[in-house]
């Protein structure tokens, strides 16, 4: 898996620790993070969709589309 979520108090935050991630992969292990449009910044309120959760900085709940998935299964 190679996506990740960062949960911070600002979209300025976000795009300095962005970078400090991008130089650190890229010096110490020889990787790139591929520039695309998936890159996403998100007010907390609203949550994210990851991993078949809604995530939150205080909880995550299971999604229902992953519920129907879990029960067709």
């Amino acid at each position: 898996m190679d996506d990740f979520v960062l949960i911070l108090e600002s979209k300025e935050k976000a795009k300095q620790l962005k970078e400090k991630i991008a130089k650190y992969l890229k010096e110490n292990l020889e990787l790139e993070l591929e520039l695309n449009k998936k890159t996403a910044y998100f007010k907390q309120e609203q949550g994210i969709n990851f991993c078949g959760f809604r995530i939150w900085k205080t909880h995550r709940l299971l999604r229902q589309q992953s519920k129907k998935k879990i029960k067709r299964k």
